[in-house]
């Protein structure tokens, strides 16, 4: 393989990961497009559930962190991809640093989502049985939305007859 096809292989990769990486982590920052597919609570659930204030606050303090942590994740590919732009034009890129940074920044994200996804399991845990069935049934629900429906709707191949249109927008 070339060197040009190489460096392909390595940004797609690199571009791959951090979508996959912000994909896990739920409405992909501030602005993003949609919750996750494990969000627990996107403002969709959070307008159902009815929070007592010590919900309200702990789940504010949540997105407040979220925030400032897809802030800095966007500021940390930024800078990597930068420096590797650098690096693959220099002619003579050591690819093994290239990807030992990729795989640093990747992990960084991977530890913020972790970190964010345990505080959303500590707030699920001081939800009433009420709360964590409306929770259930918004994730199950989007799930429903995921997969060979979406891919059909987007004129993928037809699905099979045991999957159910649940959603007829999508």
């Amino acid at each position: 393989m070339n060197l040009k096809g190489l460096l392909t292989i390595t940004a797609s990769v690199a571009a791959f990961t951090a979508a996959t990486a912000f994909a896990a982590g739920g409405w992909h920052g501030p602005g993003g497009h949609g919750p996750g597919p494990f969000e627990l609570f996107s403002p969709r659930v959070v307008q159902q559930l009815h929070l007592n204030s010590s919900q309200t606050q702990a789940l504010d303090k949540i997105q407040a962190e979220r925030k400032a942590q897809f802030t800095q994740m966007r500021t940390q590919h930024a800078a990597m991809m930068e420096s590797m732009q650098a690096a693959l034009k220099s002619g003579n890129p050591d690819m093994h640093a290239l990807m030992k940074e990729m795989n640093a920044n990747m992990d960084r994200m991977r530890d913020s989502m972790r970190q964010l996804q345990n505080q959303e399991l500590g707030l699920y845990d001081t939800l009433t049985p009420q709360q964590k069935k409306i929770v259930s049934e918004a994730l199950l629900k989007h799930m429903s939305y995921m997969g060979p429906q979406r891919d059909w709707k987007r004129g993928r191949p037809t699905p099979p007859a045991s999957v159910s249109n649940s959603n007829p927008e999508i």
